[in-house]
């Protein structure tokens, strides 16, 4: 006989937790770059690109960079340089962080960030001083992170401490991309902000950062009293990439708190270490619907043989129909041949 319902839920939610599982740790960055990335930019792209060679394609954006009335036209001409990846756009894109609009110099820094020229550091850093647009900051400390040039690790420290969150949150996922240990310190200094807007960038790069005393910090951070701060931590320990925050991990599996023991088990299935597997099967009774689907997650990834039959029974006991299939579906991964 089926138990009663635990949690009433939904295909989608189930199909919703499956996906987030299914992110790696690369992409759980790149997201939240990319969202950081659109919102500063601001810009469309609906200019048609000319069709002309790719030598002729960048003389013609550059001269619309630096001789176009019209900021929309210059706007779309770097935008199309950075794209293209070119570096013969370098020296008009610097020109133009210093262009009369300012929505023509957040474009130019963001491009020049995608076009990785380490001669466009020394100007983004000059710039980066000299402005009180904190828009415009927090686009030149994403260039910055694109670039990954370690002149830039002090000047973005400065601006860690920036009124504005998002300059916060640029600065602190440049930060992990350059992966100087000078970072460390100031970013474990930085206080958990009342909204936390920046708890996850702080930790994700401090997960990057890969130094012992960033991974003691996100271990603490587990048994935070804050749900959003373990949550992130779980997610940078993940990003840190060793042993030694597996257990940890399995120790707040029995935290009170179901988001921690959420985070736990997602880290737990993407840390891909065997000794987490007994410790997930007890997760697969959790009385909340996202654990036991976040736990059936990480088994089916750990591929370990002593959950085949615990899975079974969940897949023909469990009150969720969502849990059922998707433990259904996982042992039916296990048992597949390995490629």
């Amino acid at each position: 006989m089926r138990k009663q319902p635990i949690q009433e839920t939904s295909d989608e939610t189930a199909r919703f937790g499956q996906r987030l599982f299914r992110r790696t740790q690369t992409a759980v960055v790149l997201w939240l770059g990319l969202i950081l990335l659109s919102t500063n930019l601001g810009v469309s792209a609906a200019q048609e690109k000319p069709k002309v060679g790719t030598s002729e394609r960048v003389d013609a954006l550059i001269t619309q960079l630096t001789t176009a009335a019209d900021p929309t036209l210059r706007i779309s001409a770097a935008e199309l340089l950075g794209e293209m990846g070119e570096r013969q756009g370098t020296k008009p894109l610097v020109a133009a962080l210093r262009d009369t609009d300012l929505n023509v110099q957040k474009t130019a820094a963001l491009a020049l960030g995608l076009i990785k020229d380490r001669s466009a550091v020394d100007p983004l850093i000059d710039r980066l001083r000299e402005t009180s647009d904190r828009d415009l900051k927090a686009t030149i400390a994403f260039a910055l992170g694109l670039i990954r040039d370690r002149r830039a690790v002090e000047p973005l420290i400065e601006i860690l401490k920036d009124r504005d969150a998002k300059v916060r949150t640029n600065a602190a996922i440049a930060l992990g991309r350059l992966g100087d240990p000078r970072a460390v310190e100031p970013l474990l200094a930085l206080p958990h902000d009342k909204d936390h807007e920046t708890c996850a960038p702080i930790a994700l790069a401090l997960g990057q950062l890969k130094s012992e005393r960033a991974v003691k910090a996100l271990i603490g951070w587990l048994n935070d009293e804050n749900p959003d701060v373990c949550q992130n931590a779980a997610l940078a320990l993940v990003l840190s990439g060793g042993k030694g925050q597996v257990e940890p991990l399995i120790k707040v599996l029995d935290s009170e708190k179901p988001i921690i023991r959420r985070s736990a088990t997602f880290a737990l299935g993407l840390l891909n270490d065997r000794r987490a597997v007994m410790p997930l099967i007890a997760r697969l009774q959790d009385t909340d619907l996202q654990v036991r689907l976040n736990t059936i997650q990480a088994l089916a990834h750990l591929k370990d043989r002593r959950s085949i039959a615990p899975l079974r029974s969940v897949a023909h006991d469990d009150a969720d129909e969502a849990v059922r299939k998707s433990a259904s579906d996982a042992v039916n991964q296990i048992l597949a041949p390995r490629k």
